[in-house]
């Protein structure tokens, strides 16, 4: 049978494998990716940022393991150390015979629970207090010197961690679920998700960036279909159109490229840019017309497939600000520029030929008004007679009503504020697009 002292050393080895496990499951959970991987390149080894990324999982799991069995084994050392002596009064005296004295002197009740007390603020400071500290003011220096040893535990945890490769199979069969690349990348986008919308709710995060941020992870799940402007509303013009017809359409249609077409809308021919068009009318002779083949560029054709990522890239790549959407019959179906990709990072772009769009503010009937998501907290604050609290990161009433509920709302959702219920009327999957405000009595819910 052990002895007392030989379970004392027991224990404190127990207690330094439980603060080595709840470090690992700690520090390699919650670390900054970025922070590391600054830190990493300072001391000139990126590659083990991209390692600890590929890795930390095992090593997360090798830690909770090493921290769930070092625990199991100071229980059983406590328990121990209470039959270690079988004659004594009291299993609880025995169990922290450990602090008795040479003297023979027992512990009394209040000793007993001093020492319970102790033990759970040792416990405690082990599992909870010292990772967290680590965590918040060191993770990545102490990541980075100590890797090794977190992968060497990673390899000597293996033969106990890999029964749960087994349970998450097995789990994955029972719901009938398949693990794919399509879901982990959505699982990833849903973390990002949580973690940005918290940082803004927390005033950690302004709100555009926000939004800026959810449109670039939404980009490849849109396609061009959704946002071209339809063939019904496409600006052209006939190839064989007279050279003042021309001049006189460009100017009345705002637009600086317009697609040209040959007796039909299918059969787009090419793009007439208004900067040649100008560049024609300084250089040609006075009086002098020109035929409007000669300033046709050629057009780019894409299907209505195409996912709105890939566009910005190919924006980008062949310097191309338009685009002919055509569908599975080489019919077209719509015309997507530029802007149109770049408003789903970064919102709606006004210029001077959109149509007028309805005021941010309307006018308070009843006390009761609509507003746009975008609208400024002051205006209304000032045109409504409110006092919604405004602050640094959060300027917009739909950027409050996201703060405040800590998630996108769906339609008809209402958030009830001192004063004032705000509805949702229109809602995208990244913003409030519009609201109505109704002003309340303090004592109304």
């Amino acid at each position: 049978m052990l002895t007392p002292d030989t379970l004392s050393w027991l224990i404190n080895l127990d207690l330094l494998l439980i603060l080595i496990g709840a470090i690992g499951s700690r520090l390699l959970q919650d670390f900054s990716r970025h922070d590391l991987q600054t830190y990493c390149r300072k001391k000139g080894k990126p590659d083990l940022w991209t390692d600890v990324l590929e890795r930390h999982d095992r090593c997360v799991l090798a830690s909770e393991t090493l921290l769930s069995l070092s625990f199991a084994l100071f229980v059983a050392c406590c328990v121990g150390i209470a039959v270690t002596e079988t004659t004594s009064n009291s299993t609880m005296e025995n169990l922290v015979k450990i602090t008795t004295d040479d003297t023979g002197h027992r512990a009394d009740g209040g000793e007993i629970g001093l020492a319970a007390i102790w033990l759970g603020i040792l416990l405690i400071s082990l599992i909870v207090w010292i990772p967290r500290a680590i965590t918040g003011s060191f993770a990545a220096p102490v990541i980075f010197h100590s890797w090794l040893f977190w992968v060497g535990l990673a390899k000597i945890m293996t033969p106990l961690t890999v029964g749960v490769v087994g349970m998450r199979f097995l789990a994955v069969r029972l719901s009938g679920r398949n693990l794919s690349e399509d879901e982990e990348e959505e699982a990833l986008e849903d973390e990002i998700r949580s973690i940005v919308t918290a940082g803004m709710h927390e005033g950690l995060l302004e709100e555009d960036a926000w939004e800026m941020i959810e449109g670039v992870m939404e980009l490849d799940d849109v396609d061009v279909q959704e946002i071209m402007t339809p063939r019904s509303e496409i600006d052209a013009i006939d190839i064989n159109t007279n050279w003042d017809d021309v001049l006189d359409y460009v100017v009345k249609s705002g637009r600086t490229r317009v697609p040209v077409f040959d007796g039909s809308l299918d059969k787009i021919v090419g793009v007439l840019y208004a900067k040649d068009l100008l560049s024609s009318l300084a250089t040609s002779p006075k009086n002098g017309k020109r035929q409007l083949s000669s300033l046709v560029r050629e057009a780019w054709f894409i299907p209505t497939t195409k996912i709105v990522d890939d566009l910005l890239r190919e924006f980008q790549r062949n310097r191309n600000h338009i685009a002919i959407v055509v569908d599975e019959y080489n019919s077209v179906s719509g015309l997507v520029t530029i802007e149109d990709a770049l408003e789903e990072i970064v919102g709606e772009i006004i210029d001077e030929h959109d149509n007028e769009l309805p005021p941010e503010i309307t006018d308070s009937v009843n006390g009761v008004a609509e507003a746009s998501g975008r609208a400024h907290l002051d205006d209304i604050n000032e045109k409504l007679g409110l006092e919604i609290t405004e602050s640094d990161e959060i300027d917009t009433i739909g950027g409050f009503v996201v703060h405040q509920l800590g998630y996108i709302p769906a339609v008809n959702e209402v958030l009830t504020e001192p004063s004032v219920r705000i509805t949702v009327l229109q809602a995208s999957k990244r913003r409030v697009e519009r609201v109505r405000i109704e002003r309340v009595s303090n004592g109304s819910e």
